[in-house]
C-alpha cells in the first residue's frame, strides 16, 4: 500500500471518532479541510505541528469545545473571522508563524483566553478591542498600534487586563507618553520590552520621546524577568538607577539588555538582591564598566545572589573595574554565588576586573578578547574556557582549575600553577610543534598513581604536529607521560589514542624512519 493510501486511511478512521477530544497532527495540510473538521467538533485540544500548513478552513469556529488550539511554527497567512466563535478558546499558540501579519478583528471575541502566544510571528499590527479579553494572563507578541491607525490596539487598552502575568511588547517604539504604566498590571511576573531593530529617527527630539516612554513603563515590584531589546535612547529610565533600582525591582531573577545601542553606562545591577541571571548583549557605547555597575546602594553585598553573568558584543568595553569597591573590603562582598560567566566579542578588553578574585565564579569563559593578556588569580574557578584571545599570553595561578580549553591563542607562553587540573583540550591548527608550557604544566600536577591518574589530553591540531606526537616523533617523550590523550588533526583523518596504564596505542599514522 502506498503511503499516501496509508495517510488517507488513518485520517477517515480519525474522523470517524465522533466523540475524540484530543488531536495532535504532524501532517496538518492532510487533515484539516472543511469536510474533515465537521466529523471533529467535539475536540477540546488541537495541535498541528506541519509547515505544509498554509491556511485554516473556515469550519474551525464550529469546534466551538476547542479549549486549546496550537498552530506554532505552520505556513498559515491568515486566521478565519470564525475563529471568534471559539469562545470557549483557553489557549492559542501561534508562535513562530512566519508569515501571519495580521489577525481577524473576532480575536478580541474569545473572552476565555488565558494565553495568547504570538511571539517571533511578524504582526503587524493587532485588532482594536484587546481590553475585551479579560481573563489574558499571557500575552506574548502584543504589537504596539501606529498613532494614526483608529482600527489597531494600542497600549493604552493593556491597562485593562489585571490578570497579565506574562507581557511582550513589540514595535514599542511606535508608544505615545502616557500610554501605559506596567506599575499597575500588579500581577506581571515576565516583561519583554521590544524596539525594533532599525529605528530610522534618531532626532534628540525622538530619543526624548523614546526614554520618557520606557521612564512611564516602570513594572511592578513583584516582577521576576525583565528583557528589553533595541533600547534606543542614551540613559535608562530613573527606576533603573541608582539608588532606586534593588528596591524598585526587588523581585527581579532574570536581567537581560540586548542592544542598547546609545547607552554609555550600565545599570547598576549590584543592587538587585535576588538576581540570579544577567545578560549584557551589544552595549556599543559603554566603553568602562565601574563601581556604577555595582551601585550606591548596595551596603554589604553586590550582586548578591547572582549565578550567571553573560556579556557580549561590547565591541568598544576597554576597562572593567571592581577596583573601587574591591578596596574597601570590609564593607563590600563581591559576587558570592557566582558560577558561571561568559565574555564573548570583547575585542578591546584588556584585563578581567581584579575584584572578580573575590568572588566564587567556577566557570569562566572568554571569546575574541583581543588585547587580553592574562587570566589569573582566581582561586575557586574549575572550568576555563578561552577561544581567539589573539594576545593572551599567561594563564596562573588557579589552584581547583579541573577543566581547561585553549583554542587558538597564539602567543600563549605560560601556563602554570594548576594542580587540580584532570583534562587539556587544546585546539590549534597553526601552531608547528607542542607549547613549551605543556611539559612544565604536566610536572606541576599533584602526584597521582598511574592507576588512578584519569588525566585528559585532547590536541586537534595540523598534521605535521600530529605526526611529531607519534611514538617515535620528536613530541612523543611529552606525550608517554600523559595518563590518556586523543589526537585529531585538521584534516579529518589522523589520529592517535593512546593510554599510559594500561598502556594501549592506537594510530592510523606511522612515523617513516
Amino acid at each position: 500500500m502506498k503511503s499516501e493510501e496509508r495517510l488517507s486511511r488513518i485520517i477517515a478512521t480519525i474522523v470517524e471518532q465522533k466523540c475524540l477530544r484530543t488531536l495532535l497532527t504532524f501532517n496538518g495540510s492532510q487533515i484539516l479541510n472543511d469536510s474533515q473538521l465537521l466529523g471533529l467538533n467535539r475536540l477540546r485540544v488541537l495541535r498541528v505541528d506541519s509547515e505544509a500548513m498554509d491556511s485554516i478552513p473556515g469550519s474551525l469556529g464550529d469546534l466551538i469545545h476547542l479549549r486549546y488550539l496550537n498552530l506554532d511554527g505552520t505556513n498559515i497567512r491568515e486566521l478565519p473571522e470564525s475563529i471568534g466563535r471559539l469562545t470557549n478558546l483557553q489557549f492559542l499558540n501561534l508562535r513562530s508563524c512566519v508569515y501571519l501579519t495580521k489577525l481577524p478583528n473576532s480575536i478580541t471575541q474569545l473572552h476565555n483566553l488565558r494565553r495568547l502566544g504570538l511571539y517571533n510571528t511578524p504582526l503587524s499590527y493587532f485588532p482594536k478591542g484587546i481590553a475585551k479579553l479579560e481573563k489574558l494572563n499571557d500575552l506574548s507578541g502584543f504589537v504596539v498600534a501606529d498613532d494614526h491607525q483608529m482600527e489597531q490596539s494600542g497600549l493604552k487598552e493593556l491597562n485593562s487586563l489585571p490578570l497579565l502575568r506574562m507581557l511582550s511588547i513589540s514595535k514599542l517604539e511606535r508608544a505615545q507618553k502616557g500610554d501605559l504604566s506596567l506599575e499597575k498590571l500588579t500581577h506581571l511576573v515576565n516583561v519583554k520590552l521590544l524596539y525594533s531593530e532599525e529605528i530610522i529617527n534618531t532626532e534628540e527630539a525622538e530619543i526624548d520621546r523614546i526614554e520618557d516612554v520606557l521612564e512611564e513603563l516602570r513594572p511592578p515590584q513583584f516582577l521576576q524577568h525583565l528583557h528589553i531589546r533595541n533600547f534606543s535612547g542614551r540613559r535608562y529610565p530613573s527606576w533603573m538607577k541608582s539608588p532606586s533600582f534593588g528596591s524598585c525591582l526587588p523581585n527581579l531573577v532574570k536581567l537581560e539588555l540586548s542592544d542598547a545601542t546609545l547607552c554609555e553606562r550600565l545599570p547598576p545591577a549590584g543592587e538587585l538582591p535576588q538576581l540570579k541571571h544577567l545578560d549584557i548583549d551589544g552595549a556599543l557605547s559603554v566603553k568602562t564598566i565601574g563601581s556604577e555597575f555595582v551601585g550606591l546602594g548596595v551596603m554589604r553585598t553586590a550582586f548578591p545572589k547572582l549565578e550567571t553573568f553573560n556579556l557580549g558584543g561590547m565591541e568598544n568595553l576597554e576597562e572593567w573595574s571592581f577596583e573601587e569597591v574591591a578596596s574597601d573590603q570590609q564593607r563590600f562582598v563581591l559576587l558570592p554565588r557566582l558560577d558561571e560567566l561568559t565574555l564573548e566579542g570583547c575585542p578591546k578588553l584588556a584585563a578581567l576586573p581584579k575584584g572578580l578574585a573575590q568572588s566564587a565564579i567556577k566557570k569562566l569563559l572568554i571569546e575574541g578578547a583581543y588585547k587580553l593578556i592574562e587570566v589569573e588569580n582566581l582561586p575557586n574557578l574549575t572550568e576555563l574556557v578561552l577561544m581567539g584571545n589573539l594576545f593572551l599570553k599567561r594563564i596562573s595561578s588557579l589552584p581547583q582549575l579541573q577543566f581547561l580549553v585553549v583554542n587558538t591563542c597564539p602567543l600563549l607562553d605560560c601556563v602554570e600553577k594548576m594542580q587540580a587540573l584532570q583534562r587539556l583540550d587544546l585546539f590549534d591548527v597553526y601552531m608547528e610543534v607542542l607549547p613549551p608550557w605543556l611539559p612544565i604544566l604536566l610536572q606541576e600536577r599533584k602526584p597521582v598513581d598511574d592507576e588512578d591518574d584519569d588525566f585528559l589530553f585532547q590536541l586537534y591540531c595540523s598534521e605535521k604536529v600530529l605526526w611529531r606526537c607519534l611514538k617515535g616523533g620528536p613530541d612523543w617523550s611529552i606525550i608517554e607521560q600523559i595518563p590518556r590523550v586523543y589526537a585529531s588533526d585538521d584534516t579529518g583523518k589522523g589520529f592517535l589514542r593512546y593510554t599510559k596504564q594500561p598502556f594501549s596505542y592506537f594510530t592510523n599514522m606511522y612515523v617513516v624512519d
